[in-house]
């Protein structure tokens, strides 16, 4: 039996000396415990390099986006993002309801071809509450355009503005009488209406401040050896509508042969009526009319 065991003690050393490797295997083998050494730190190191092997996706800026193939590009083929955003609501200058710079006009209104002027007769425009600052830009605009018009002047004007007056006439224009200081000449008695108008310009038409008139009115004007002149077209151009309001009024379809249209030279700010004044005689113009003073006055 002894022989036996000895015999097996000297297998088992000589397998030993000859597979030395076996001790590694099973130094190996997971434990229940917690492992020694930093074999867990090397496998571990070991799966991110199997990880990073295979095909790498690329990072950074030139990274796909997670979306799928059939998603909508985050931009527009015809520009960017911002240009399907809703569009703005402002209008092209000289389109849409733009007010335009230069006053157009009407397709209704304007013939086919220019008319010469005269053909269709005469316009008459008139100017009240002057003289004033804006008078004398009225009368170049006349001069150049070759017309005359009619002034009804206020008497306190032209007090202030002695020299206006007298131009007026020396350019071959008319004034009217507007009373002394534009008082409405229906409200008051019978002496005031009298020295109203006595005291306004020396003339033979009288056109009643506000156009407010009645029989007493027209007696006294009559007295005073003048005759009263209103007006056929109102522009409105006091109220300061915009220049290309101003110029639809005083040349649109209401103007005809004979027609007297009112506007102002004075009495506050005319600067819409200096701006609209050549196109709506140039226009007069293309329709066959000619600007001129009333007669007799």
């Amino acid at each position: 039996m002894i022989g036996l065991a000895l015999a097996a003690v000297a297998l088992i050393a000589t397998t030993l000396i000859l597979s030395p490797s076996m001790v590694l295997v099973g130094s190996q083998l997971p434990t229940t415990g917690t492992p020694t050494g930093n074999p867990t730190s090397a496998a571990s190191g070991k799966h991110h390099d199997k990880a990073r092997s295979g095909p790498r996706l690329p990072v950074g800026p030139s990274a796909p986006t997670p979306t799928a193939p059939s998603a909508k590009p985050t931009t527009s083929p015809r520009g960017p993002a911002t240009a399907s955003a809703t569009p703005s609501r402002s209008v092209p200058r000289g389109t849409g309801s733009a007010k335009p710079t230069t006053p157009v006009t009407p397709k209704a209104v304007k013939p086919a071809k220019p008319l010469k002027p005269g053909s269709q007769g005469v316009v008459y425009l008139t100017f009240d509450d002057g003289p004033g600052p804006y008078t004398p830009t009225v009368l170049e605009i006349l001069q150049r355009t070759r017309s005359t018009a009619t002034f009804f002047q206020l008497g306190n004007h032209r007090q202030e503005w002695p020299a206006l007056a007298q131009r007026v006439r020396a350019q071959g224009n008319a004034i009217g009488n507007h009373t002394y200081d534009h008082a409405d000449l229906t409200k008051l008695s019978a002496a005031k209406r009298r020295w109203e108008l006595a005291n306004g310009p020396a003339a033979r038409c009288v056109r009643p401040p506000y156009g407010a008139t009645n029989a007493k009115v027209r007696a006294a004007i009559r007295a005073s050896g003048a005759r009263e002149v209103l007006w056929t077209v109102d522009t409105w151009d006091w109220t300061m509508p915009g220049a290309a309001k101003i110029f639809a009024r005083a040349s649109g379809p209401a103007v005809h042969n004979g027609s007297i249209v009112l506007l102002h030279d004075g009495g506050g700010d005319r600067a819409q009526t200096i701006a609209a004044l050549p196109a709506i005689i140039q226009e007069l113009h293309y329709r066959g009319y000619v600007v001129r003073k009333l007669p007799g006055c």
